[in-house]
């Protein structure tokens, strides 16, 4: 998977232990374990992204882990479910996030080295307006 920093890698299992290994130059770096259960794996709206700096960020359910020099550290869990998440090239983690109240899609940022996430932007039901109910089948994420 490429994140939006442009980096590239690829996670698998060995036995019942994810891993990741980051693809540079022409080839793949040792693997590490990471912090996910198995099946997450298979998700890549969950995933791992690596950040500009070449570091890596890994989704578990609503928690997010930061490769740092020990491990990862649990930065603790996204205000909301993500739908989806990346890293940029500057390290920002962003998220989006589908609601079923009048927000439909919210969009999150936690900045590179910040203490707290921040809501960048949302879709409404209102912004939607007329177009939302003539979507054959409706709209979804």
């Amino acid at each position: 998977m490429r994140s939006a920093s442009g980096a590239v890698g690829v996670a698998f299992q060995v036995g019942a232990q994810p891993m990741f290994s980051r693809f540079t130059a022409g080839g793949f770096s040792p693997a590490i374990a990471i912090p996910c259960m198995g099946g997450e794996i298979r998700d890549a709206a969950r995933g791992e992204r690596v950040a500009g700096d070449g570091h890596l960020w890994v989704r578990s359910n609503q928690h997010m882990f930061e490769q740092d020099a020990s491990g990862f550290a649990d930065r603790g869990g996204a205000p909301v479910y993500p739908t989806l998440f990346d890293v940029a090239a500057n390290g920002a983690v962003w998220i989006a996030a589908e609601s079923f109240s009048d927000e439909v899609l919210q969009i999150w940022k936690l900045p590179h080295g910040g203490a707290g996430w921040i809501q960048t932007g949302s879709l409404t039901q209102a912004m939607l307006g007329t177009a939302g109910s003539s979507i054959a089948g409706g709209f979804s994420l």
